[in-house]
Protein backbone atom coordinates (compact mmCIF):
# COMPACT_ATOMS: atom_id res chain seq x y z
CA UNK A 1 0.00 0.00 0.00
CA UNK A 2 1.35 3.80 -1.36
CA UNK A 3 2.21 5.92 1.55
CA UNK A 4 -0.13 8.98 2.09
CA UNK A 5 1.71 11.93 1.78
CA UNK A 6 0.91 15.63 2.27
CA UNK A 7 1.45 18.00 -0.57
CA UNK A 8 0.79 21.53 -0.10
CA UNK A 9 1.13 23.73 -2.88
CA UNK A 10 2.09 27.57 -2.22
CA UNK A 11 0.14 29.71 -4.69
CA UNK A 12 1.44 33.77 -4.82
CA UNK A 13 -1.85 34.32 -5.94
CA UNK A 14 -5.63 32.82 -6.27
CA UNK A 15 -5.35 30.64 -9.36
CA UNK A 16 -1.58 30.09 -9.77
CA UNK A 17 -0.72 26.78 -8.41
CA UNK A 18 -3.90 25.28 -10.01
CA UNK A 19 -3.02 27.02 -13.78
CA UNK A 20 0.35 25.42 -13.65
CA UNK A 21 0.03 22.34 -11.80
CA UNK A 22 -4.06 21.17 -11.96
CA UNK A 23 -3.70 17.94 -13.62
CA UNK A 24 -0.56 17.26 -10.90
CA UNK A 25 -2.65 18.19 -7.91
CA UNK A 26 -5.71 16.36 -9.32
CA UNK A 27 -3.42 13.22 -9.84
CA UNK A 28 -1.72 13.21 -6.36
CA UNK A 29 -5.59 13.36 -4.57
CA UNK A 30 -6.85 10.74 -6.48
CA UNK A 31 -3.87 8.74 -5.57
CA UNK A 32 -5.03 9.20 -2.25
CA UNK A 33 -2.90 11.64 -1.00
CA UNK A 34 -3.74 15.33 0.83
CA UNK A 35 -3.52 17.89 -0.92
CA UNK A 36 -3.79 21.54 -0.32
CA UNK A 37 -3.34 24.70 -2.04
CA UNK A 38 -2.49 27.56 0.35
CA UNK A 39 -2.39 30.76 -1.35
CA UNK A 40 -0.26 33.71 0.17
CA UNK A 41 -1.22 36.89 -1.26
CA UNK A 42 -5.12 36.32 -0.44
CA UNK A 43 -5.74 39.38 2.24
CA UNK A 44 -8.92 42.02 1.70
CA UNK A 45 -7.69 45.31 0.04
CA UNK A 46 -9.85 47.61 3.07
CA UNK A 47 -9.82 51.02 3.53
CA UNK A 48 -7.25 51.98 0.97
CA UNK A 49 -7.30 53.80 -2.34
CA UNK A 50 -6.93 51.75 -5.39
CA UNK A 51 -4.34 52.79 -7.98
CA UNK A 52 -5.94 53.36 -11.59
CA UNK A 53 -4.00 50.29 -12.49
CA UNK A 54 -5.79 48.35 -10.34
CA UNK A 55 -9.48 49.80 -11.12
CA UNK A 56 -9.12 48.45 -14.78
CA UNK A 57 -7.84 45.43 -13.68
CA UNK A 58 -10.79 45.21 -11.03
CA UNK A 59 -13.30 46.22 -14.43
CA UNK A 60 -11.83 43.81 -17.08
CA UNK A 61 -12.28 41.36 -14.22
CA UNK A 62 -15.64 42.67 -14.08
CA UNK A 63 -15.83 42.73 -10.47
CA UNK A 64 -15.81 46.40 -10.33
CA UNK A 65 -18.81 47.12 -7.90
CA UNK A 66 -18.05 44.13 -5.84
CA UNK A 67 -14.77 43.21 -3.44
CA UNK A 68 -12.67 41.61 -6.02
CA UNK A 69 -10.86 39.06 -3.13
CA UNK A 70 -13.70 38.20 -1.68
CA UNK A 71 -14.88 36.44 -5.10
CA UNK A 72 -11.55 35.09 -6.15
CA UNK A 73 -11.86 33.21 -3.06
CA UNK A 74 -15.28 31.73 -4.00
CA UNK A 75 -13.80 30.76 -7.34
CA UNK A 76 -10.23 29.58 -5.98
CA UNK A 77 -12.88 27.58 -3.60
CA UNK A 78 -14.75 26.30 -6.61
CA UNK A 79 -11.32 25.15 -8.38
CA UNK A 80 -10.54 23.29 -5.46
CA UNK A 81 -13.73 21.15 -5.16
CA UNK A 82 -13.07 19.99 -8.73
CA UNK A 83 -9.63 18.82 -8.13
CA UNK A 84 -10.44 17.52 -4.82
CA UNK A 85 -8.16 19.74 -2.68
CA UNK A 86 -8.56 21.40 0.36
CA UNK A 87 -7.45 25.50 0.81
CA UNK A 88 -6.37 27.71 3.07
CA UNK A 89 -5.74 31.47 2.25
CA UNK A 90 -3.21 34.07 4.08
CA UNK A 91 -4.04 37.69 4.45
CA UNK A 92 -1.09 39.31 2.39
CA UNK A 93 -2.03 41.73 0.25
CA UNK A 94 -1.34 41.26 -3.72
CA UNK A 95 1.12 43.55 -5.12
CA UNK A 96 -1.47 45.72 -6.91
CA UNK A 97 -2.74 47.06 -3.83
CA UNK A 98 0.96 47.19 -1.82
CA UNK A 99 2.65 50.64 -1.42
CA UNK A 100 6.77 51.18 -1.12
CA UNK A 101 8.64 52.32 1.72
CA UNK A 102 7.91 56.38 0.92
CA UNK A 103 3.95 55.84 0.23
CA UNK A 104 4.22 55.45 -3.64
CA UNK A 105 2.10 52.30 -4.95
CA UNK A 106 4.43 49.53 -5.49
CA UNK A 107 2.28 48.70 -9.25
CA UNK A 108 0.91 51.34 -11.34
CA UNK A 109 1.45 49.78 -15.07
CA UNK A 110 1.67 46.10 -16.24
CA UNK A 111 5.54 46.92 -16.46
CA UNK A 112 5.95 47.01 -12.49
CA UNK A 113 4.61 43.45 -12.08
CA UNK A 114 7.87 41.92 -13.06
CA UNK A 115 10.30 44.02 -10.96
CA UNK A 116 13.08 42.76 -8.28
CA UNK A 117 12.56 42.19 -4.58
CA UNK A 118 13.56 45.61 -3.56
CA UNK A 119 13.20 48.08 -0.41
CA UNK A 120 10.17 47.25 1.85
CA UNK A 121 8.95 43.88 -0.15
CA UNK A 122 11.85 42.58 1.50
CA UNK A 123 10.66 42.17 4.75
CA UNK A 124 7.67 40.34 3.10
CA UNK A 125 10.26 37.45 2.86
CA UNK A 126 10.91 36.94 6.25
CA UNK A 127 7.01 37.38 7.39
CA UNK A 128 5.57 34.92 4.68
CA UNK A 129 8.24 32.59 5.90
CA UNK A 130 7.37 32.67 9.64
CA UNK A 131 3.71 32.36 8.79
CA UNK A 132 4.06 29.42 6.49
CA UNK A 133 6.20 27.47 8.90
CA UNK A 134 3.80 28.08 11.80
CA UNK A 135 1.07 26.27 10.17
CA UNK A 136 3.07 23.66 8.17
CA UNK A 137 2.35 20.13 9.24
CA UNK A 138 5.13 17.59 10.02
CA UNK A 139 6.48 15.67 6.98
CA UNK A 140 4.47 17.81 4.52
CA UNK A 141 6.11 18.24 1.08
CA UNK A 142 5.96 21.47 0.15
CA UNK A 143 5.46 22.87 -4.13
CA UNK A 144 6.87 26.07 -4.86
CA UNK A 145 6.42 28.49 -7.68
CA UNK A 146 9.93 28.52 -9.77
CA UNK A 147 9.25 32.51 -10.35
CA UNK A 148 9.98 31.88 -14.22
CA UNK A 149 8.80 35.44 -15.04
CA UNK A 150 9.73 37.14 -12.63
CA UNK A 151 6.47 38.28 -11.18
CA UNK A 152 7.31 40.26 -7.89
CA UNK A 153 4.55 38.23 -6.02
CA UNK A 154 6.33 34.78 -7.52
CA UNK A 155 9.67 35.77 -6.23
CA UNK A 156 8.93 36.51 -3.00
CA UNK A 157 7.10 33.38 -2.49
CA UNK A 158 10.02 31.38 -3.56
CA UNK A 159 12.16 33.58 -1.42
CA UNK A 160 10.30 32.97 1.42
CA UNK A 161 10.36 29.38 1.29
CA UNK A 162 13.91 28.64 -0.01
CA UNK A 163 15.00 30.85 3.30
CA UNK A 164 14.37 28.27 5.35
CA UNK A 165 16.46 25.30 4.87
CA UNK A 166 14.85 22.11 6.37
CA UNK A 167 11.86 22.34 4.40
CA UNK A 168 11.29 19.60 1.89
CA UNK A 169 10.61 21.85 -0.94
CA UNK A 170 9.74 20.85 -4.66
CA UNK A 171 9.10 23.75 -7.52
CA UNK A 172 6.80 23.92 -10.11
CA UNK A 173 6.98 25.98 -13.48
CA UNK A 174 4.99 28.79 -13.51
CA UNK A 175 2.15 28.80 -16.53
CA UNK A 176 1.45 30.83 -18.57
CA UNK A 177 4.99 32.57 -17.37
CA UNK A 178 6.82 29.91 -19.00
CA UNK A 179 5.40 29.20 -22.06
CA UNK A 180 5.93 33.40 -22.89
CA UNK A 181 8.98 34.77 -24.48
CA UNK A 182 12.06 32.21 -23.34
CA UNK A 183 11.42 29.27 -21.31
CA UNK A 184 14.94 29.92 -19.57
CA UNK A 185 14.21 29.03 -15.49
CA UNK A 186 15.76 32.25 -14.29
CA UNK A 187 17.03 31.02 -11.65
CA UNK A 188 20.68 30.37 -10.02
CA UNK A 189 19.20 26.76 -9.50
CA UNK A 190 17.87 25.88 -12.05
CA UNK A 191 20.75 24.18 -13.78
CA UNK A 192 20.90 21.77 -10.18
CA UNK A 193 17.28 21.27 -10.19
CA UNK A 194 16.46 17.46 -10.65
CA UNK A 195 13.22 16.55 -13.20
CA UNK A 196 10.25 14.39 -12.16
CA UNK A 197 7.71 13.75 -14.41
CA UNK A 198 3.83 13.15 -13.10
CA UNK A 199 2.64 10.50 -15.36
CA UNK A 200 -1.51 12.38 -16.01
CA UNK A 201 -4.43 10.76 -17.51
CA UNK A 202 -6.56 12.05 -19.63
CA UNK A 203 -9.07 12.57 -16.77
CA UNK A 204 -6.23 14.81 -15.13
CA UNK A 205 -6.12 17.20 -18.00
CA UNK A 206 -10.06 17.46 -18.30
CA UNK A 207 -10.30 18.48 -14.58
CA UNK A 208 -7.59 20.49 -14.52
CA UNK A 209 -9.31 22.71 -17.32
CA UNK A 210 -12.37 22.33 -16.08
CA UNK A 211 -10.96 23.91 -12.35
CA UNK A 212 -9.17 26.83 -14.28
CA UNK A 213 -12.42 27.43 -16.24
CA UNK A 214 -14.02 28.55 -12.70
CA UNK A 215 -11.47 31.40 -12.50
CA UNK A 216 -14.02 33.19 -14.86
CA UNK A 217 -12.88 36.92 -13.66
CA UNK A 218 -9.92 35.26 -14.88
CA UNK A 219 -9.76 34.13 -17.88
CA UNK A 220 -9.61 37.33 -19.65
CA UNK A 221 -5.88 38.61 -18.35
CA UNK A 222 -4.88 35.23 -20.71
CA UNK A 223 -7.36 34.10 -23.28
CA UNK A 224 -10.45 35.06 -25.25
CA UNK A 225 -12.56 33.12 -23.77
CA UNK A 226 -12.69 29.16 -22.33
CA UNK A 227 -12.46 27.62 -25.76
CA UNK A 228 -8.62 29.61 -26.18
CA UNK A 229 -7.86 28.49 -23.03
CA UNK A 230 -8.85 24.84 -23.51
CA UNK A 231 -6.80 24.63 -26.80
CA UNK A 232 -3.77 26.37 -25.16
CA UNK A 233 -3.63 24.04 -21.65
CA UNK A 234 -3.63 21.20 -24.13
CA UNK A 235 -1.42 22.10 -26.45
CA UNK A 236 1.11 23.10 -23.33
CA UNK A 237 -0.13 19.23 -21.93
CA UNK A 238 0.67 18.26 -25.34
CA UNK A 239 4.27 19.34 -24.78
CA UNK A 240 4.88 17.65 -21.50
CA UNK A 241 3.79 20.52 -19.29
CA UNK A 242 2.20 20.65 -16.45
CA UNK A 243 3.73 17.15 -15.75
CA UNK A 244 6.52 17.96 -14.10
CA UNK A 245 7.84 19.04 -10.51
CA UNK A 246 11.37 19.82 -9.50
CA UNK A 247 13.66 19.19 -6.78
CA UNK A 248 16.71 20.29 -5.16
CA UNK A 249 19.62 17.34 -5.10
CA UNK A 250 20.88 16.05 -1.99
CA UNK A 251 23.80 17.29 -1.51
CA UNK A 252 26.76 14.69 -0.32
Amino acid sequence: METVVQYIFISPHLDDAILSCGGIIHSLNLSGHIVEIWTIFAGLPENILFTDFAKRLHQRWNLADQNSIKYRREEDKNACKILGAKYKYFDFLDCIYRHMEDGQPLVTKEEDLFQDVTGNQLLLVKEIANSIYKKLPENAILISPLAIGKHVDHQIVKMSLMSKSNLKLMFYADYPYVVKGSSNFDSTLNDDLLEENIFLLDADLEKWKLAISAYQSQISTFWNGNIEMFQKIDDYFNLGGGKKLWKIPLRK
